[in-house]
């Protein structure tokens, strides 16, 4: 009888090891099936001024697994997936006159949250004390320009007086008592040089000057001057790119040269320089040995359009824009549904919020192996009653625009590193776009 006791405990003994060892083998077996799982992304570089809102919802459910608003992150965020290998993360920025919101669906573990710009090279971002001054090109005599490309066009309005012939559109002043010409521009950066086109009256040759950020003489603590000479022009060539497409285009173009510099020949925000057909120009400095040129054409129209951007070791001749045959289904002030045949890499779903002239975006971008319909995630109530625009603009948009796209990389490549919206300027790539009006 007193051996009962021992034979009891070893007996139990024995039942709880193998209880235990039953309850590993589920929970194993329950890690290997995805029923858990720890989804981590970085969100330390989204650091505002003004609360930022973060959320995660499952990809199929709709389910919110995570969200906070703070106007600081951790480097990393980490919590249970419910076993989703992929989920949804939003994040929203109200500001004074408007807000900004992005949704990156089906992103895997340790994507990057960001607000910083997104570096194509080394260097294209470094300390730029020339960003935002304004400069004069001088150029001996005034004989008239009747045909310039400057990609450092200045958007104000000059006012000057004296003896002086002003053309106000291409920000040209003829100073008749000093005998010179003045070419009114503002840099922004100053990462590439720039490359000034004229034809003078009664020539047919284009000439150029290409100046960096070191041949500006400051004038001022926000103004800048270049004294020129004729015989620094150089002979200068217009190149021709047939797009097959009559319409409106503006055009934004940079080379980079055998020798390393890198070069703006033309500039899309400068929107004066349209070009209207179904070709456009773009002009180059002879000497200028190309290595590589960036060539983005956009039809100038935000509803609708094209938008194409690749990298050439030289001038194309032609380019071929595509079209995106898409059909809409279930159309809401907050869901979507496409139907296409054509294939595609990445879709960005925009819903356009008008707040006086201010507009502010909702943005949806999607990889090709995201589902077409999809309805925009709940924003937490404790976030958005502290909103004002949010709040109450949120429920009526006033447009909806969708832009589809092919890449020249395979997009699982980049999507899941971080947001596709801050590569795509790296990229290649061939798109349309188009709007519905709510």
């Amino acid at each position: 009888m007193k051996n009962k006791p021992i034979i009891t405990s070893i007996f139990l003994s024995l039942v709880f090891t193998i209880m235990s060892c039953t309850e590993d083998s589920d929970n194993m077996n329950a890690g290997e099936t995805g029923d858990s799982s720890q989804f981590t992304f970085h969100a330390g570089e989204l650091a505002s001024l003004s609360d930022l809102y973060i959320m995660v919802t499952d990809p199929i459910s709709g389910d919110l697994l995570y969200w906070d608003s703070s106007t600081d992150f951790q480097d990393n965020i980490t919590f249970d997936s419910k076993g989703a290998k992929t989920v949804d993360i939003t994040y929203a920025n109200e500001y004074n006159t408007g807000f900004n919101i992005i949704t990156y669906r089906d992103v895997k573990t340790d994507f990057k949250l960001s607000g910083f710009y997104y570096s194509c090279y080394d260097g294209e971002f470094n300390f730029d004390p020339l960003n935002g001054a304004s400069v004069d090109l001088i150029i001996p005599g005034t004989k008239e320009i009747v045909e310039i490309v400057n990609p450092a066009y200045n958007h104000d309005v000059i006012s000057v007086s004296g003896n002086n012939i002003v053309d106000q559109e291409n920000k040209i002043i003829y100073d008749l008592d000093n005998d010179i010409t003045v070419i009114r521009a503002r840099l922004r950066s100053t990462t590439f040089d720039l490359q000034f086109v004229f034809r003078f009256e009664d020539e047919q040759e284009y000439k150029s000057i290409i100046l960096n950020k070191d041949d500006w003489v400051m004038v001022d603590d926000d103004n800048y001057k270049y004294e020129m000479d004729t015989t620094d022009l150089a002979p200068c060539s217009k190149h021709i790119i047939n797009l097959d497409k009559n319409n409106t285009w503006i055009v934004n173009s940079q080379v980079l040269s055998s020798t390393g510099e890198r070069i703006a020949i033309m500039n899309w925000s400068t929107y004066y320089q349209n070009q209207t057909g179904s070709d456009i120009n773009i002009f180059v400095q002879d000497d200028i040995e190309i290595e590589e040129l960036l060539l983005n054409v956009k039809r100038n129209n935000i509803n609708d359009g094209y938008e194409f951007q690749n990298r050439f070791n030289t001038v194309p001749t032609s380019i071929t824009l595509k079209d995106f045959d898409i059909e809409y289904e279930d159309i809401t002030t907050t869901t979507f549904d496409y139907v296409t045949t054509d294939d595609y890499d990445l879709i960005r779903t925009s819903f356009k919020y008008r707040n006086d002239n201010q507009i502010s975006s909702w943005d949806i971008y999607q990889s090709s192996r995201s589902t077409f319909d999809y309805s925009l995630p709940v924003i937490e109530s404790e976030y958005l009653q502290s909103t004002n625009l949010i709040k109450s603009l949120l429920q009526s948009p006033h447009k909806m625009t969708t832009q589809f796209y092919t890449l020249d990389v395979s997009v699982d490549a980049v999507y899941d590193d971080t947001g596709i919206n801050r590569q795509l300027q790296c990229l290649d790539f061939n798109s349309s776009y188009e709007s519905i009006e709510f």
